[in-house]
Parts: C-alpha cells; sequence; structure tokens
C-alpha cells in the first residue's frame, strides 16, 4: 500500500487530525449540539476508539505530509477477534468517563446513536476478507483537490492486489455519490436518529 503509515509517536496527532474533522459532522452535533462538550467528548473518544484499532489496524495519511489521514480497520483471525472483544469491552468502561461531559442521559442516547451505526451490516454482505475504510478526514485547506480520492484509490488497488474487499459508511448523500463514482456500490442503509447510514461496497463476491 502506497500510504504513510503513522508511527507510534504520531498517535495524539492522528486524535487530533479525526477530532477536529469530526467536530462538524451531524452525527456527533446530533449526539451533542453543545460546541465545546463536544469538541472535548470527540476527543477523548477518539482517544480510545483510535487506541483500540491502532495495534490491529493502523492510521494511514495520503504521504509523511498528512494532508489526510485514515483509520482502516481488517478482518482479522479469531484469535485476534477474541482478543479485540475484549479490548472493546475495556474501551467501552473508559468511555464511562464521557458522562462527567456530555451528562448520564446524552452518555446513555450516544451509545445508542453509536450502536445503530456499527458495522455489523458488513458480514451479511461480505464473505472473504475485506479492508474497512473506518475513518477519513482530509484537513479543510486540502479538500476538493482529489486527496481523499488518491487515498481511498490507494486502497482499492491494495485490495484489488490482494483479493479484498473494501467497505464504509457514509451519513452523506454528497459523499455517496462521490464512493459510487471511485466504484463502490451502495448496498443497504439504515435510517434511525434522523440519520441514515449507507453501506457502500467495493465488490459483491
Amino acid at each position: 500500500m502506497f500510504l504513510y503509515k503513522l508511527k507510534k509517536e504520531e498517535f495524539e496527532y492522528s486524535v487530533e487530525e479525526f477530532s477536529k474533522g469530526f467536530y462538524d459532522d451531524l452525527l456527533y452535533k446530533i449526539i451533542e449540539e453543545d460546541d465545546d462538550k463536544r469538541a472535548k467528548a470527540i476527543r477523548y473518544f477518539f482517544k480510545i476508539y483510535i487506541k483500540l484499532f491502532w495495534k490491529y489496524h493502523g492510521v494511514y495519511a495520503d504521504s509523511n505530509n498528512k494532508k489526510a489521514v485514515v483509520l482502516i480497520c481488517k478482518r482479522t483471525s479469531k484469535k485476534e477477534d477474541f482478543k479485540l472483544f475484549f479490548k472493546t469491552k475495556i474501551a467501552l468502561f473508559k468511555s464511562l468517563r464521557l458522562i462527567s461531559i456530555m451528562g448520564l442521559k446524552k452518555y446513555i442516547r450516544a451509545r445508542k446513536i453509536l450502536d445503530s451505526m456499527d458495522s455489523s451490516w458488513i458480514d451479511e454482505f461480505v464473505h472473504k476478507d475485506f479492508i474497512h475504510i473506518d475513518l477519513i478526514v482530509v484537513k479543510k485547506e486540502y479538500q476538493k483537490q482529489g486527496i481523499g480520492s488518491f487515498v481511498i484509490k490507494n486502497i482499492l488497488d491494495y485490495a484489488k492486489q490482494n483479493n479484498l474487499v473494501v467497505t464504509l459508511e457514509t451519513q452523506s448523500p454528497y459523499n455517496k455519490s462521490l464512493y459510487e463514482k471511485l466504484g463502490f456500490r451502495c448496498v443497504g442503509h439504515h435510517s434511525e436518529y434522523n440519520l441514515t447510514n449507507y453501506f457502500m461496497v467495493s465488490e459483491i463476491d
């Protein structure tokens, strides 16, 4: 894969970039409408979330200039899935700290919203190894320059060479059309909490 893989010492950088990139995202605005609380909650959430997948998968950038960053998840072995299951439980326990930021009612609601937007749909449509593009952010000053497309095309090329399917999700109809132009197909959707989560797959095996 011709992408730059972030090093261990760049972990905090990745947390910062994803936090800034998703600050205005509709999903997180619905979860927490207060700007200051949302900024704090997103940063803490991504710190837990990215750390959970850092070892097993990875955060990549378009180059060492890091104009765009992407969190990639791969189908893992059963042994790794078992380890990840327990690490997920630990991460969920750590996320309880968000109650002090958001309050208990909003925390419970946020958990329900995020659970409704999970990636369990993949097993229904994909029956071989895959790469899931979990998070992708292009810095504002570099948007609409084809950098996000470059990153995704690179992942698609790698997947093709290794007989992998590529999956992703989006709640944006605009992004859905962009992904379709890159070769993805929408295989389903889920609507809840005034959001529609579109399920995108690079190929159907």
